[in-house]
Parts: C-alpha cells; structure tokens; sequence
C-alpha cells in the first residue's frame, strides 16, 4: 500500500513538472512573436523613412527655382537660367562657378588663372542702353566677372537674355546680334528648360546690383 501511495505520489509530481516545463515553455514562445512583431514593425517603420528621405530628395530637385511662373520672372533670375546653359561654359562664369566660388579667366596669350568670386555684380550702363536698335525694354548692365581679356556685357528684357563679350564699344546692336561674340537666348526656352532646376534660386540670390558704370558724359 505504502509502495501504491508512493507510486501515485511520483507520477503526480513528474505530471505537474510537465506541466509546468510546457507552461513555461508557451510563454517563450510567445515573447519571441512579440520580438518577431516589434522587429517586423521597426523595420516596416525605417523602410517608410527611406522612402519619405528619398521622396523629400528627389523634391529638391523640383519646384526649387524661385519662379512662381514665365510672367513674373526677374531679371536675376533669367540671368541665372542662362548661366546653367552648357553652351557657356567657355565663354562666361557659369552657375557651378558662381555656387563654387571660383572660375577660371584665359588671358590672350592662353595662359590660365583661378579667380575668386563672391557675388555677380551688375553694373547698368547708360551708354549701352543708348544704343542704337536695340531690343525693346533691354537693360544692359557690365559684369564684374569675365573668363577672358575681354569685357562680359549681359542685355535682359522680358523675351531674351544677350551676352556680348567685346574689346570694343558698341553703339549699334545691329552690328553686334550676329556675331560669334554675341549669344542670345529666349527666355521662354530657359524657362521650359529650368523652371524645376533649384540651382535657379540658389544663383540669382548671388546676383547683385551694383552702381552704374560712367557713361561718356561723366567727367571720369
């Protein structure tokens, strides 16, 4: 009877053991789902960041020119547009450069310099604005840069922006539109062609007014 009890006794401890081992057991199983649904959630969550990261950066791409629309873009703003024209390159100080800080000038015999440059300073100038046939509503203005021996003039109304790089003084523009020395370029086309570009604004905050250059009835 003794042996009975004792046989019982066994078999109901080894039972609750179990019991436990297999209660214990479930909870484990249990904190290891909700690591498994934490992990899942925090990687869903860094995935959602990357993509809103990589979202905000193309947006920076776009919509960063500073032009509202084609009526109401400003002088500097043209400006700046025909500056990030690849076709350029050789003959102004580009946007990159101006955003840089530096340029390149040759010199007649080809022989290079860096140039340090802070701001593109634009000089109206009352003698070219009295030139002869010129567009109508045309400012011209001296540029305070130029990557050659040469004077850099830029002319900018409301339809063109017209870069003249010349050693000599132009009274008629006429003479001048046709040149080599001379590009023109349509406004609407930068537009179509920049309006998206942010390198648009962060230029054109670089271009300043400066005070007029002497016209030839100045005593200096």
């Amino acid at each position: 009877m003794k042996k009975q009890f004792f046989t019982g006794l066994v078999l109901c401890s080894s039972l609750t053991l179990v019991g436990c081992s297999i209660n214990i057991g479930g909870n484990s199983d249990d904190e290891k789902s909700s690591n498994n649904d934490q992990k899942s959630e925090s990687t869903s969550k860094q995935s959602n960041n990357d993509t809103n990261n990589d979202q905000s950066s193309n947006n920076d791409d776009n919509n960063e020119s500073g032009i509202k629309n084609e009526s109401n873009i400003t002088e500097q703003q043209s400006i700046a547009m025909a500056m990030l024209e690849p076709n350029l390159e050789s003959k102004i100080v580009t946007g990159d450069e101006l955003l840089s800080g530096k340029y390149t000038q040759t010199f007649g015999a080809g022989k290079k310099q860096e140039q340090d440059i802070d701001t593109l300073e634009l000089s109206e100038s009352p003698q070219l604005n009295k030139m002869k046939n010129k567009p109508e509503g045309m400012k011209f203005y001296g540029l305070n840069a130029s990557k050659g021996s040469y004077a850099t003039i830029v002319g900018v109304n409301k339809k063109e922006v017209v870069y003249i790089m010349t050693q000599s003084v132009i009274n008629d523009y006429n003479d001048i539109k046709d040149s080599e020395t001379t590009k023109i370029l349509n406004i609407s086309d930068l537009y179509s062609k920049y309006k998206d570009n942010r390198k648009v604004a962060n230029v054109a905050n670089k271009i300043e007014f400066g005070d007029s250059m002497p016209s030839n009835d100045d005593e200096d």
